[in-house]
C-alpha cells in the first residue's frame, strides 16, 4: 500500500508540473476509479535462450539508448528523460514501476512534458526471473495512466490503451507513442537481436 501511495505521489507531482505549465489536469486523487477500464496492451515476450544470452553479454548505456530512441522517433512531443544514473534513480523509477529497485540493473524513462501520454521506458533487470513482476507493474502503470487521462485528456486514453509492452532477454520495454515499429527496431538493435 505504501508503494502505491508513493507511486501516486510521484505521478501527482509530475502531472502538477505539467498542469502548471499548460493549465490543465487534476490531481491523481481525482483521477477516478478502475471501473469500466479497458486496456488492450500489445504484450509479447521474445525470451528464447539465444536472445537471453546475447542480452546478458552486452552492456547497453541507457543514456545512449535514450538518445538514439528519441532521435529515431518521429512526432514525439517535447520529452524529459531520466535514467538510472541519476542520484535519485530509485525515486524516478517508482513513477513507472513499484518493483523493488534493487532488482533493477539500469533503466531509462522518457515522458512528455506537454501533458501528452507519450512514454518510452526500457528496463534492464538484474535477474530475468523478475520479468513477470516488472511486466505486471507496467500493466498497473498503464491502468493508472488511463484513469488520469480520463479526467483531463480523453484524447490520450486511446493512446495509452494502445501501448506496447514486450520483453527481450533481461530487458522490459513499455511504449506509449507513435512509430512503435521504428523505436522497437532501435531498441532491439541496441540490446542485441
Amino acid at each position: 500500500m505504501l508503494e502505491v501511495k508513493k507511486k501516486l505521489m510521484v505521478m501527482a507531482l509530475l502531472l502538477a508540473a505539467a498542469s502548471s505549465l499548460f493549465g490543465c489536469g487534476k490531481d491523481a486523487d481525482e483521477a477516478g476509479s478502475d471501473e469500466g477500464l479497458t486496456i488492450k496492451v500489445t504484450d509479447e515476450s521474445t525470451e528464447d535462450k539465444a536472445d537471453s544470452d546475447k542480452a546478458e553479454a552486452q552492456t547497453v548505456s541507457m543514456y545512449d539508448l535514450s538518445k538514439e530512441v528519441i532521435e529515431a522517433a518521429d512526432g514525439l512531443p517535447e520529452m524529459t528523460t531520466v535514467n538510472s544514473e541519476a542520484a535519485d534513480a530509485d525515486r524516478l523509477f517508482s513513477y513507472i514501476s513499484d518493483v523493488e529497485y534493487s532488482k533493477i540493473d539500469s533503466f531509462f524513462l522518457s515522458y512528455s512534458t506537454e501533458g501528452k501520454a507519450d512514454e518510452i521506458a526500457v528496463v534492464k533487470l538484474k535477474d530475468i526471473s523478475d520479468m513477470n513482476e516488472v511486466m505486471d507493474s507496467f500493466r498497473s502503470h498503464l491502468k493508472d495512466r488511463t484513469n488520469i487521462y480520463k479526467s483531463y485528456g480523453a484524447d490520450q486514453v486511446k493512446r495509452v490503451e494502445d501501448a506496447k509492452l514486450y520483453s527481450k532477454g533481461d530487458y522490459a520495454v513499455l511504449l506509449i507513442c507513435d512509430n512503435k515499429k521504428k523505436i522497437i527496431s532501435v531498441i532491439d538493435k541496441a540490446i542485441g537481436e
